[in-house]
């Protein structure tokens, strides 16, 4: 999707600079007049990716967000078999903590062989420009730590300027 600048991001996110460049996909459903955006390449499982979905075409004024992490391996077989939900926390910038809930198992539909389990958190509108606002981001689900990548925040940045700013024409 084209991602841009526009009042609305730049007055949170200052600039576009190579927010433009982030990946993101999407798709308008007329029939239940709503809109779907995701972060990432199509055809691919990201290890850590974002979505938000909201009423009518874009643009929206606070959207929410789900963040989405894709476990591998052993870390899959760790969430998977843990008798409670995981409790997932952002650390932002080394400083700032969000614990974004609630937080959902997913469930894999797929060959045995596949080793994966998603997780999804719900993010609120004021934590979403916090993220996006943050130079480093890190994702902890019970003892498991990820860093996101450059990519990964470039990502979330335009992905919320797609959500936020009007479409061209």
């Amino acid at each position: 999707m084209d991602v841009r600048s526009c009042p609305a991001a730049d007055s949170v996110l200052g600039p576009a600079a190579d927010d433009t460049k982030g990946r993101v996909r999407g798709l308008y459903g007329p029939e239940s007049d709503s809109t779907f955006l995701v972060t990432g390449l199509e055809h691919t499982l990201g290890r850590v990716s974002f979505s938000t979905k909201f009423q009518g075409a874009r643009p929206t004024r606070e959207p929410t967000a789900t963040l989405i992490v894709m476990f591998r391996g052993n870390d899959a077989r760790t969430v998977k078999e843990s008798p409670t939900t995981p409790r997932v926390t952002l650390l932002l910038d080394d400083s700032v903590t969000i614990q974004p809930a609630p937080v959902l198992k997913g469930q894999l539909v797929g060959p045995q062989t596949l080793t994966l389990m998603p997780l999804s958190a719900l993010v609120l509108p004021a934590e979403w420009v916090r993220l996006a606002q943050a130079s480093e981001i890190t994702v902890h689900v019970d003892n498991i730590v990820m860093r996101l990548t450059g990519d990964e925040r470039r990502d979330l940045r335009a992905l919320y300027r797609v959500a936020v700013c009007p479409t061209a024409g």
